[in-house]
C-alpha cells in the first residue's frame, strides 16, 4: 500500500508539474491574444467552466516538491532542482549546483515585464533569492532570507535567454551571505557576458532539517 500510495504522490507531482506549464502558456496567450473580442469572450466561458472543474477538489497551497535532505543528496550528485514548478504565478527554475557555485537559465516571457520590453526589477530580485536559498539549503542548513540587497546595471529585455549564477561569500553562526548575479549573454566573441542585476541576500538558519 505504501508503495502505492508513493506512486500515486509522484504521478500527482508529475501531472500537476505539466498542467501548471500548460496554464502558464496560457496566461501568457491571454495577456498577448489580439482575437476578436466575442471570440475572447467565448474562451473566457470555456475556460471558467475548466476552473470550477478544477476547484472542485483542491488543496490550500499550490503542491510543492521538498528540498529535503534525500532531494539535497541528488542535487549534491549532480541532479537539478526544479523550483517553483507547480506555482504557476512564479518563475520556474531549474537549479543546478557544482562546485558551490548554483546556476540557472531563464528566458523572460512578456508577463515578466515591468518597463517596455524588459523585465520587472521585483522579479529579477526574486529569481536571484530564489537561487541563492536553494544554494544555502543544499549545504544542508534550513534558512530564511531577511535581507537582500540589489543593484541593477542593465536591462533584461524580453524574449532573450539569461543565466543566473550565485555562491556563498560567508558563514558566521547561523548566518549565511550569498551574492548572485543574472548575466546577458556576450554581445560577441572573446568578450564577456554582461551584469545586468547583482543581488547580496543574507540568510538566516532556522530550526529543523530543509524542507
Amino acid at each position: 500500500m505504501l508503495d502505492a500510495d508513493a506512486e500515486l504522490i509522484d504521478e500527482r507531482i508529475a501531472v500537476t508539474g505539466d498542467l501548471v506549464a500548460t496554464v502558464r502558456e496560457l496566461m501568457t496567450a491571454a495577456a498577448t491574444s489580439e482575437l476578436a473580442p466575442e471570440e475572447l469572450e467565448a474562451i473566457r466561458g470555456e475556460l471558467a467552466v475548466l476552473a470550477a472543474r478544477l476547484a472542485e477538489r483542491s488543496r490550500p497551497t499550490p503542491l510543492r516538491q521538498h528540498l529535503d535532505l534525500a532531494a539535497i543528496d541528488r542535487v549534491r550528485a549532480g541532479a537539478s532542482w526544479p523550483l517553483w514548478r507547480h506555482n504557476p504565478l512564479a518563475i520556474p527554475l531549474d537549479v543546478r549546483v557544482h562546485d558551490g557555485v548554483a546556476s540557472a537559465d531563464l528566458v523572460p516571457g512578456p508577463l515578466y515585464e515591468g518597463p517596455p520590453g524588459s523585465m520587472h526589477g521585483g522579479l529579477s530580485a526574486a529569481v536571484l533569492d530564489s537561487l541563492l536559498a536553494v544554494l544555502a539549503q543544499v549545504q544542508r542548513r534550513r534558512v530564511v532570507t531577511v535581507g537582500l540587497q540589489v543593484s541593477y546595471r542593465a536591462a533584461i529585455p524580453l524574449g532573450a535567454p539569461v543565466r543566473l549564477v550565485g555562491r556563498i561569500v560567508g558563514t558566521e553562526g547561523r548566518k549565511t551571505t550569498a551574492v548572485g548575479e543574472i548575466l546577458l549573454p556576450a554581445s560577441g566573441p572573446g568578450q564577456p557576458e554582461t551584469v545586468a542585476v547583482s543581488a547580496e541576500a543574507l540568510l538566516v538558519e532556522i530550526p529543523g532539517a530543509p524542507d
